[in-house]
């Protein structure tokens, strides 16, 4: 499902689909039993995602699962937005760098009772 200015959007066809990440902090939504195994490189959550090849970087992955969509977030890790994605039944390859994982419901901040559950983007 893709909300656009709050309202749900059926698309058919992902791949005609380019979606650029322009801000930090975007809920990628949850990604589960994604076919292929996920790569976590130096590119971390940047660059340009090529679904038809999924192995190439993580972003590339997450397209592939979403039916082919290109992902678009900067040109590589040192220019990417904050991207908060949650990976169940599914396994990385490849890790050649720290990936942040976040429990959270230790984490969350002071005078906060339960943390926001957002609606996923990609199911």
């Amino acid at each position: 499902m893709l909300l656009i200015n709050g309202k749900q959007q059926n698309i058919k066809e992902w791949k005609n689909i380019t979606a650029n990440i322009l801000s930090d902090n975007v809920v990628m939504g949850i990604v589960n039993q994604a076919t292929d195994e996920i790569v976590w490189n130096n590119d971390k959550a940047g660059g340009t995602g090529a679904p038809t090849t999924p192995s190439t970087n993580f972003l590339s992955g997450i397209g592939a699962y979403a039916g082919n969509m290109k992902i678009v977030n900067g040109t590589g890790a040192a220019n990417a937005f904050k991207l908060d994605t949650t990976l169940i039944n599914g396994a990385f390859k490849k890790i050649s760098e720290n990936v942040n994982i976040e429990d959270i419901e230790t984490t969350k901040p002071t005078g906060v009772t339960t943390p926001k559950k957002m609606m996923p983007l990609i199911t």
